[in-house]
């Protein structure tokens, strides 16, 4: 009995993985619609809602490498609204040609996802996951609207295929862009690409309503209708469901708006009949052939409406805002038989006027909670459905929350959701369009040895004739059966079936479970060694104590006996699939391995290996790994002959279809044969480490800290057997040339320990002088200050040159720090010049020597001399030691003088500020530049005359007048060199006289009778 009931039970289990879950799923595949430029088509977004796993979302463009993916973390019982706006140009589907848009939304655990257009213009596309997928759809278009002419939006469908090689026919009922009414077209598509098909018309009469859509391999469709006048122009539309999902019983509600109305198309051959409560409302003949009007229209009445069919029918239901210029939102409704969700959650796309629909079983309206709370959807808000009373229904506006999440503890339910702020209005179904499924309760499919199973399904009161089957000859009709202390003979796969109380398809359910000992391992550790652990499986990884790190190996303590747990990856015991024998290739090129997953355990996770064996000269080959045509990680080298390699962890949620492809570069040599390619589940195990320390073995280094004179000698303290230092050197003594952190590993009988030194540089001395003040001739002593910068100083030594030894200067030695000041003792007659000088400080730990620099710059004393007030000048090689310059530049204040390059400098005048300070800086014939000493110029009332010059500055032999000459008198015009230049007798008429014609200075002497009158003359 049991055999005979095993093969149809796995066949079915194969056939319903694809489509065991509806809106909740882990996968979506959606085709975005091209919108009206003109009206709001850039509030493009996907709004992701996760139930109490967090989730790890990726979109992605199969088709399309260029398209970066999204990648989004949702919390758990959260959302996150994904903006596509930015990405429209990348995203929306546009007629005329194959797009690359077809957009791929996976996650990493059971997620709701919806498409919207969120602004005035709004629009709810429920995502339905696998409940999308199929290969015969009906568009059920409404052809009562027009498109409005201001915003130009037109009735599309878009489909996008799910894998390479799938051709779409399409038979269109009315005229479409590029192609006539009544002829069928095929577009071809590969993976991920997406084609939108347009209405010609843009009347209510010319949309292709009834249009089929039929293809080889599963496509996924949508419904658009833009701008759609009614009499305000709105978006309507939503993701379709193929034909088999078609039902014969419906609830549609009327939401109490201008617009209520619904549009029923029949999906089979038959002639059918169709009835609201009770009454038949149309009867449609051939509704199968695309031509015929397959269709009909039926206004809602107030409250709910029990709609039924003799054969399969799909239903659109229209509705509006409650604006006196309604605008409208659509949604595909739901058959109610054998259908529906126990838990539905969703985010608003309005701040304000949302309100939901609930239709559910009468039985089960005392069980609703919405966002955790009984009190917001209590029974009494529930009506009978008019003509199925064991139905019923409510409509109320929604409770304000970000999110809202319905759950109902006894069964199953439909949700509809209308979002109508008033200027626009969305409705979407949120719940399963599929069969009822048996969802086995376990969330894990690993178990410890020695523990209990325990099984069960979710809603088992739905269920009757419920049976179990599995391994160690196991047979239950328990809806939670317990299997006690299990042991490995209780590893394998159990299988569930039963019955649904009204007879829906429930589509068996299994179960994989791995068995695992905790395992144990004993190390033995040498004290105060630097040692580690290594968990035996795969990540991830969590060790206790927590205070490790979760990685593959983490240190310990060896300084103490401990326990060490850590729970880790590990392939199943129960392989999915094994070749069982070899597999020989000898050609270059790919060979591909299949491998068929029928059993998915709840893990959905999988580790890929493979056996190589070789013969001599066998080329190795690189594998890579396909499930269902998707490259999974990277291709991966062959290990050695002999030996397994792990893969990547793969997810696999259905049933699915793994090519390992195994390319060979050459065909030399022997063949290569490859075994126990295989699949298995992943389960965790715990691992515990009992640590045992024994002896110290702590090589003690000692030696040189410091490296000075380019090397630290180091060396250990105890023999040993080895010894290895950090540079490689092999022996007892090691020289280390760079400064860091040493260490000596050394072996003595079976145990081995590790030592560290460290040695540094020492510390850079670094020394700053400050200028030493200015010195003059017959000073004493001059003060030196510096600051140590870094480093630090023992001692200082003051050193001079050989000109300064014969000068009278004197080396000092063995000086010490103080205060950061120097006194240099200055000779006795030190003749002005540039003496040079060294200071050497010594650092005290290598004793090295830094040095410095500088010079002793002695000035000139007695330089300067001033005539008439207003001239300064230097005096001549008598009293400045009988040097000879060969260029001057005057200074004020300590600036230089611009242009006063001469032996003298004209202050200006009488008028002179005495504070000011002068000096000068003398060039000598052998090169040597040195200052005069400061001078501030006196104002002498004495130097003033009574005969007077009408100028002192006269150009070249221009004319000089002298003034108030008492008599005749001679007058002579010397240069600065004592000679006569130019004489004249001058008296009271003939008072003037030529002036040379070299420029320069020059001095005029008037010869009184009482006294000579000496004037400075400036030829210029």
């Amino acid at each position: 009995m049991f055999m005979k009931r095993l093969f149809p039970i796995l066949c079915a289990t194969i056939l319903s993985c694809a489509c065991a879950y509806a809106q909740v799923d882990t996968e979506f595949w959606f085709a975005c619609p091209d919108l009206s430029e003109s009206h709001f088509d850039y509030c493009i977004r996907l709004c992701v809602t996760t139930f109490d796993e967090a989730a790890t979302v990726t979109i992605s463009q199969p088709a399309n490498p260029s398209f970066t993916t999204i990648t989004q973390q949702v919390s758990a019982n959260s959302y996150a609204n994904i903006n596509l706006r930015d990405l429209k140009a990348q995203v929306e589907t546009t007629p005329g040609a194959v797009r690359k848009t077809g957009l791929l939304i996976q996650s990493t655990s059971k997620i709701t996802v919806y498409y919207a257009n969120y602004c005035d213009n709004s629009e709810i596309y429920s995502l339905k996951g696998r409940n999308a997928l199929g290969t015969d759809f009906i568009l059920p278009a409404q052809y009562t609207y027009d498109n409005s002419d201001t915003y130009g939006g037109v009735c599309n469908f878009e489909f996008v295929a799910t894998e390479d090689g799938t051709e779409v026919t399409v038979t269109p009922t009315k005229a479409c862009v590029g192609f006539p009414a009544g002829v069928p077209f095929t577009i071809n598509l590969n993976r991920g690409e997406a084609y939108e098909v347009r209405s010609k018309g843009m009347t209510g009469v010319s949309h292709p309503s009834n249009t089929r859509i039929r293809s080889n391999r599963p496509i996924a469709v949508n419904y658009t209708d833009d701008g759609v006048a009614g009499p305000g122009a709105d978006l309507i539309g939503d993701q379709l469901v193929p034909t088999h999902l078609a039902g014969t019983q419906y609830v549609a509600i009327n939401y109490m708006h201008a617009t209520e109305e619904v549009y029923i198309f029949p999906v089979s051959d038959d002639s059918t009949h169709i009835y609201a409560n009770g009454t038949e409302i149309a009867y449609i003949a051939g509704a199968a052939d695309p031509m015929k009007a397959g269709r009909c229209k039926f206004i809602l009445p107030a409250g709910a409406s029990f709609i039924t069919a003799d054969h399969p029918v799909q239903i659109l239901q229209i509705t509006s805002n409650v604006d006196s210029h309604p605008e409208l939102g659509s949604a595909i409704i739901p058959p109610i038989v054998c259908t529906g969700s126990d838990e539905i959650a969703y985010k608003y796309t309005q701040t304000s006027g949302a309100a939901i629909s609930i239709v559910t079983k009468t039985e089960y309206t005392d069980a609703f909670t919405v966002n955790g709370q009984a009190y917001l959807m209590p029974q009494e808000y529930f009506s009978p459905v008019p003509g199925a009373p064991e139905w019923s229904y409510t409509f109320k506006p929604a409770p304000v929350a970000d999110i809202l999440r319905v759950k109902n503890s006894k069964g199953i339910f439909h949700m509809g959701v209308i979002d109508n702020p008033g200027t626009t209005c969305s409705l979407g179904y949120f719940s399963n369009f599929n069969s009822v499924p048996l969802g086995v309760g376990s969330d894990k499919s690993y178990y410890l040895e020695g523990g209990d199973l325990h099984l069960g399904i979710q809603n088992a009161s739905q269920f009757t004739n419920i049976q179990w089957y599995g391994p160690n000859g196991f047979y239950s009709t328990d809806a939670e059966p317990v299997i006690e202390k299990i042991t490995e003979k209780d590893a394998g796969v159990y299988v569930v079936t039963a019955d649904h109380l009204e007879g829906c398809d429930t589509p068996a359910d299994t179960l994989r479970v791995s068995i695992f000992r905790p395992r144990s391992h004993e190390l033995s550790v040498c004290y105060g060694n630097v040692d580690s652990i290594e968990a035996p499986g795969l990540a991830p990884y969590e060790w206790m104590p927590s205070t490790l790190p979760n990685e593959k190996k983490v240190a310990i303590n060896t300084t103490q006996d401990g326990m060490y747990v850590v729970t880790s990856q590990q392939m199943g015991v129960n392989m999915l699939y094994s070749t069982q024998k070899d597999v020989a290739s000898c050609n270059p090129g790919s060979t591909v391995y299949k491998v068929l997953i029928r059993d998915i355990p709840t893990t959905n996770r999988y580790a890929f290996s493979a056996m190589f064996m070789s013969e001599e000269g066998a080329q190795q080959p690189t594998l890579s790994v396909k499930i269902n045509g998707q490259i999974i990680g990277s291709p991966i080298e062959a290990t050695p002959a002999g030996t397994s390699m792990m893969a990547e962890w793969i997810n696999v949620t259905e049933a699915a279809e793994v090519l390992i492809s195994a390319t060979s570069s050459s065909s030399a040599g022997a063949p290569l044969h490859i075994k126990d390619i295989t699949l298995a589940p992943i389960y965790a195990v715990a691992d515990t480490f009992h640590v045992t320390v024994r002896d110290s073995l702590r090589p003690v280094i000692s030696g040189d800290e410091y490296i000075c004179s380019g090397k630290a000698s180091l060396t250990a303290e105890t023999d040993y057997d080895t010894y290895l230092w950090s540079n490689g050197q092999t022996t007892k003594n090691a020289t280390f040339t760079e400064a860091g952190d040493v260490w000596l590993r050394a072996t003595k009988d079976d145990c081995s320990g590790t030592g560290y030194f460290t040695v540094k540089d020492p510390a850079e001395t670094a020394i700053k002088l400050d200028s030493l003040p200015g010195i003059c001739e017959g000073d004493a002593a001059v003060t030196l200050k510096y600051e140590i910068l870094s480093g630090t100083i023992e001692a200082y030594d003051l050193l001079f040159d050989s000109v300064a030894h014969g000068a009278g200067f004197t080396d000092v030695t063995g000086l010490y720090p103080s205060a950061g000041e120097l006194q240099i003792d200055l000779p006795a007659g030190l003749k002005p010049n540039i003496y040079h000088a060294r200071l050497s400080f010594i650092e005290p730990i290598c004793q090295e020597r830094a040095e410095l620099k500088f010079d002793i710059p002695v000035r000139y004393a007695a330089m300067i001399t001033q005539r008439w007030n207003d001239v300064i000048g230097v005096r001549n090689s008598d009293v400045n030691g009988g040097y000879s310059f060969s260029g001057y530049q005057w200074y004020r204040n300590g600036s230089p003088i611009e242009g006063a390059t001469g032996s003298w400098y004209y202050l200006g005048g009488a008028e002179f500020d005495t504070t000011d300070v002068y000096n000068v800086l003398l060039t000598r014939e052998d090169g040597t530049s040195l200052f005069s000493c400061d001078y501030s110029p006196i104002n002498d009332p004495a130097a003033k005359s009574e005969i007077k010059l009408s100028q002192n500055i006269v150009q070249p032999a221009g004319m000089i007048i002298v003034r108030n000459m008492p008599e005749q008198t001679k007058a002579t015009i010397y240069n600065l060199h004592g000679q006569s230049v130019i004489s004249a007798l001058l008296d009271a008429d003939n008072a003037s006289m030529c002036a040379p014609q070299e420029v320069g200075m020059y001095l005029l002497r008037v010869c009184g009778t009482d006294k000579d009158y000496v004037f400075k003359i400036i030829v210029q």
